[in-house]
């Protein structure tokens, strides 16, 4: 696992492939917790927090509706190797109630609609993990309720309601 964590200009990331990508956000944080908490690496904290941060600096527009998913998805990851779940949830909790009111106000490329699920348009483009084109179209378009978007929100909404409930 190891070889998947690089430094480059003094900035810890995880290398999604070798040798034709440097670093992807949405590979970075499907792998971060099995390259560092399941394998008693102790670089979950810096790695996350850069890609963290690279989020937050990227416009909304320009981010696909799993990613934002995938940052809470993380962030649970890392309380199951914590000893202080509250002192995570302090850590986080501003980014993750950002998100959940983005996602809500239809950012992200994603509409969140009375039913209680998020919606991509057929108008936007491949916003996915299938996301390759060819000819300027997406090669496996992937619009409407698409299920492992919804499947990260009901699971960023029950880990809410769970932190809620310790709260009470």
């Amino acid at each position: 696992a190891q070889q998947f964590i690089s430094k480059h200009k003094n900035k810890i990331n995880i290398t999604t492939g070798f040798h034709w990508y440097n670093s992807g956000l949405r590979e970075s944080l499907i792998s971060i917790a099995g390259l560092t908490l399941y394998n008693n690496n102790k670089h979950f904290d810096q790695l996350f927090n850069n890609i963290l941060k690279e989020f937050e600096n990227t416009d909304p527009e320009l981010i696909t509706p799993d990613l934002p998913l995938l940052i809470i998805r993380a962030i649970q990851e890392k309380i199951g190797f914590a000893e202080n779940c509250e002192e995570i949830w302090k850590k986080y909790r501003t980014s993750i109630l950002k998100i959940l009111r983005n996602l809500k106000a239809g950012k992200y490329n994603a509409e969140l609609l009375d039913n209680g699920l998020l919606y991509i348009s057929e108008d936007t483009p491949a916003m996915t993990w299938m996301n390759e084109y060819s000819k300027g179209k997406p090669v496996t378009p992937r619009s409407g309720f698409v299920v492992e978007i919804n499947a990260l929100r009901y699971n960023a909404l029950q880990y809410l309601s769970a932190v809620a409930e310790m709260n009470n």
